[in-house]
């Protein structure tokens, strides 16, 4: 625990019982079991534990409807496994042992009340927020990418596979068409998500495969898309299926103009290169270290606005210089495996010139 900082407080409303126990003692009633499926180094986590979780209206209609228990993951893993709990936070509705719905990610105190009204109505939330889409698509004329994210995950949440397979698949091919700004979001939480749905779905990684090989289709084509490399290599980290991008690798990195990559090639190259432990073919991808120490340099300096309704804004500085204090330490490691011991030297020297703090 950083020093000056206050031991973190488990709200009130939650009862200190086993899940066990507190699912037996709900298995005699109409009350619903509410768990908070929680870690100790999730912030989304600790700012519902500061707000949503001891808002009043929330707390007395808890109290009314509810038992309501928290479970720290890293502590009750074998719960967190059974149950399949994959992100924190996960809130979980069950009556007399069944479980009823979940949602997953912070929520507000109104946004939960209404969550939980709807589950006494036996309404679950991808129910709720497909009806939302469509309402917004038919409103506006335009598709709902966010809310169609929404939709997907509350689908593979509660168990409706194959639509869930349809709801991933149309946003791979589409979501870029109606709204450019996900491309990040494409590329990595969406990826998450797919990855588990293939992992236990053999339809969905059927239908990611097709993705993949009509991706490769296009590779070879005289015309590929922009994004067709970084979706390929993507598409086989879903898959499990990295050793094919290695493959590729090999063959390319005799060819220059093959590792000519966007950002975010070269990204999930590096991941999966450093998971390998093959530090030295890392630095193929930085010709000119110094310039893009310089490039990542430029967050140090960024002015972030503060994020509109959130209690306790990040600390954006030190999260800024973590990424280049961690970026200068990959390269420069990167460097001395290759044996460009005089650059790894010169990007030391630069990094310190650049960050002169401890």
């Amino acid at each position: 625990m950083d020093a000056g900082s206050t031991p973190h407080t488990k709200p009130a409303i939650f009862e200190a019982l086993p899940f066990a126990e507190a699912a037996a003692l709900t298995e005699r009633d109409q009350r619903l079991l509410v768990v908070d499926a929680t870690a100790s180094w999730c912030m989304p986590c600790q700012i519902m534990d500061r707000s949503t979780w001891v808002d009043a209206k929330l707390v007395e209609w808890l109290e009314q409807h509810a038992r309501a228990i928290q479970i720290d993951v890293d502590q009750q893993s074998d719960v967190a496994r059974r149950r399949n709990i994959r992100s924190m936070p996960t809130v979980i509705a069950f009556q007399r042992g069944k479980e009823l719905d979940r949602i997953v990610g912070a929520r507000g105190p109104a946004e939960l009340i209404e969550w939980l009204e709807g589950v006494l109505r036996e309404e679950r939330n991808a129910d709720r927020i497909r009806a939302q889409v469509t309402s917004t698509e038919a409103q506006t004329g335009k598709k709902d990418i966010r809310g169609r994210l929404d939709l997907a995950s509350a689908l593979l949440l509660s168990g409706e596979l194959s639509a869930a397979t349809q709801e991933y698949c149309w946003l791979w091919n589409h979501m870029l068409e109606h709204d450019e700004a996900f491309i990040g979001v494409r590329l990595s939480f969406m990826t998450f998500d797919m990855t588990a749905l293939a992992e236990s779905f053999q339809p969905a990684r059927e239908a990611f495969t097709a993705l993949r090989e009509q991706t490769a289709v296009r590779l070879s084509s005289a015309a590929p898309r922009a994004t067709d490399r970084v979706d390929w290599i993507v598409l086989n980290r879903v898959l499990d299926d990295n050793d094919r991008t290695l493959v590729w690798f090999e063959q390319a990195r005799t060819d220059p103009s093959a590792l000519r990559l966007s950002a975010a090639a070269v990204h999930e190259l590096e991941e999966l290169l450093l998971s390998r432990r093959r530090w030295s073919d890392v630095a193929i991808f930085y010709p000119d270290p110094i310039a893009s120490l310089q490039e990542q340099a430029g967050m140090l300096t960024m002015d972030v606005p503060n994020i509109p309704d959130l209690p306790e804004q990040p600390d954006f500085h030190a999260i800024h210089l973590r990424m280049f204090s961690d970026f200068t330490a990959r390269l420069y490691a990167a460097l001395l495996a290759a044996g460009r011991d005089d650059e790894a030297r010169s990007v030391a020297e630069e990094a310190r010139r650049l960050e002169p703090s401890p």
